[in-house]
């Protein structure tokens, strides 16, 4: 049968021994385990160490491997801190670096996955060598020595590196001193849960990767540190507890793409800095207590797609003053989503509830909303755009006088130059007549106005008869414009001579200067307004 033998704080494992089953060794008390290989017998020792096979060892220190030991289970020595020193001499599967005081499986003699990086060791950064491709759950769990980790693989910021994969749970849990954590492009596969949880020192995280599209349960979790967050864009849901007991984190920044439809339950537990929070437009449900203990949160904005508050989601949020809801029909409240911090206001202090105008008298209709808040609306700006142009900016200019609200539709108006007149507006499909200004209602699609303008012409006309005793002279049948000059000649007949010229337009009667052109012959000119 198989024999495993105790000595003092030894424990060897015999050569008859293939596989530790999980949790077999859990917890084993010895500070050193010896995998014994018999070569002339063939028995080789222990090829396989299940799940969890020696989960919690406290006091384990030192693993010698069987040169036959091929494969190491999910979080095989889970809990085991003071594990540094691992031997693996004569195994061409795992290679124990004293280097790094890491563990590698190998693959033609390259190391392809991180088994772990041992909780014992005492140096204070690791970087991933180039050919690593998988990293297992678990890897840097409890290294709480660890301040410094680095996975680009020498590739920079860009990605490019041969890591792939991060295969299972708890990754980075419990390396209380790292405090920045850059996750590459390059991961195309990504396990979360636990991901960094108590990783208390921890200020920044920034994830490149697209490969994964959730959170799992206590992603961040305990991460007192964390300060702000931007939001992944191919994260659909999140698993729970995401970002619990996280007292320092003040902004999370969703990304107009986001994609995340689900919120798992307490994912802002306890979050006691932030103070706002506008969720994606995309989000179509939340569950219970999400912002629970949310002390200091005093701004909330929800998406068109939030049906239904969660269980108990704004318990014990006294700080709470506005809520901003995009939704047309007014999202169900639960009876325990709201808490007397909410509930019990007087009426100038009641959470102020923000809804599009054109809802507003939904909302006040609404049994519980018109019970407990105050409703004001808000004018949401169209996703679409509008443009305006005018046909020629050296004859007239557009612009938007009146940005469509609640209470106004849009307006435009075109400022034509003096002297030009407002011919049509066009939306490239219509023509419409020159009213200025514009009123174009309230806009339902994107759309480009444009103004024609054209310079407005003169006609010149003369009182002088075929009698008169004198010729006038000046450019008949033209088309004149505004601030042409137009020169007149007065010659008169003989025995006559000219002592004033009276020049009337609509308004006004002026005297003009004469100019003598020659003997008793006069110029004058008029300048067209």
């Amino acid at each position: 049968g198989a024999s495993v033998i105790i000595v003092e704080k030894d424990v060897t494992i015999e050569a008859d021994v293939t596989v530790i089953k999980n949790y077999a060794c859990s917890p084993i008390k010895s500070t050193e385990v010896i995998f014994a290989s018999d070569i002339e017998s063939g028995n080789n020792g222990v090829e396989k160490i299940g799940d969890y096979g020696f989960y919690k060892s406290e006091k384990l220190e030192k693993i010698t491997f069987a040169s036959n030991t091929n494969e190491i289970g999910n979080l095989a020595f889970n809990l085991c801190d003071k594990l540094k020193t691992v031997i693996a001499i004569g195994n061409n599967t795992i290679y124990a670096s004293p280097e790094d005081d890491a563990v590698y499986l190998l693959s033609n003699g390259e190391k392809v996955t991180l088994v772990m990086r041992l909780p014992g060791s005492d140096k204070p950064s690791y970087t991933l060598p180039e050919t690593v491709k998988n990293i297992r759950g678990g890897a840097f769990k409890n290294n709480k020595n660890l301040v410094e980790i680095d996975l680009k693989q020498g590739k920079g910021t860009n990605g490019g590196g041969a890591l792939t994969t991060l295969s299972g749970s708890y990754t980075f849990s419990g390396c209380s001193k790292l405090k920045e954590l850059y996750l590459p492009e390059n991961i195309t596969s990504m396990a979360t849960g636990e991901l960094c949880s108590g990783c208390s020192s921890l200020e920044k995280i920034t994830i490149k990767t697209t490969g994964f599209t959730s959170f799992g349960w206590g992603s961040f979790i305990n991460c007192k540190s964390l300060q702000e967050f931007d939001f992944p864009r191919t994260v659909t849901s999140t698993g729970g507890s995401t970002f619990s007991g996280c007292t320092s984190l003040k902004k999370v920044n969703f990304p107009n793409s986001s994609t995340l439809k689900s919120m798992g339950e307490n994912d802002f537990y306890g979050c006691t800095a932030l103070e706002s929070i506008t969720l994606p437009k995309s989000l179509e449900k939340m569950n219970g207590r999400d912002f629970e203990g949310c002390t200091k949160l005093n701004y909330v904005e929800l998406g068109a797609n939030v049906s239904t508050f969660g269980y108990q989601n704004f318990f014990n949020c006294p700080g709470l003053k506005t809520i901003k809801i995009r939704r047309a029909t007014p999202p169900i409240i639960q009876p325990d989503s709201f808490d007397e911090t909410v509930i019990s206001r007087l009426e100038g202090e009641r959470v102020e509830v923000l809804v599009p105008c054109s809802v507003k008298p939904i909302y006040e209709q609404a049994q519980y909303y018109k019970k407990f808040f105050t409703i004001d609306d808000f004018y949401e700006k169209p996703l679409f755009d509008l443009e305006v142009l005018s046909n020629d900016e050296e004859l007239g200019t557009v612009e938007i006088t009146q940005e469509q609200d609640c209470n106004h539709p849009t307006e435009i108006t075109a400022f034509p130059k003096p002297g030009v007149v407002l011919q049509y507006w066009t939306d490239g499909t219509t023509q419409d007549a020159p009213e200025n200004p514009k009123n174009l209602g309230y806009l339902s699609k994107s759309v480009t106005w444009t103004a024609f303008f054209y310079r407005q012409t003169y006609a010149i006309y003369d009182t002088a008869e075929d009698e008169d005793p004198f010729v006038l002279s000046y450019e008949r049948n033209k088309a004149y414009y505004y601030n042409d000059d137009v020169e007149f000649t007065v010659t008169p007949f003989s025995g006559y001579k000219i002592t004033r010229v009276i020049v009337k337009d609509l308004t006004k009667e002026t005297n003009c200067m004469l100019t003598a052109k020659g003997e008793n012959v006069y110029a004058f000119k008029m300048t067209i307004v």
